[in-house]
């Protein structure tokens, strides 16, 4: 099954350009956040960091989604 890609202009903290298709087999974490809210920060984000820590990478692909929801003036 073909998955609908992602639109992302540049990955950050990482050298590999990919697509959900190249997640295939995987469980897909996205995890969206926004370094303002102090939710994501305190619970959020640490959060997906424990997800990716334990839990392999050939079984599991976390998704870091920095998001500008509020205060984006």
């Amino acid at each position: 099954m073909k998955l609908q890609d992602l639109t992302v202009l540049k990955w950050l903290g990482t050298t590999d350009d990919f697509s959900l298709n190249d997640l295939q087999g995987r469980v897909v974490l996205v995890h969206a956040f926004q370094m303002l809210c102090p939710g994501c920060v305190l619970h959020g984000v640490p959060q997906a960091q424990k997800v990716f820590e334990t839990f392999k990478q050939e079984k599991v692909a976390v998704l870091g989604l920095h998001t500008v929801f509020e205060h984006h003036e």
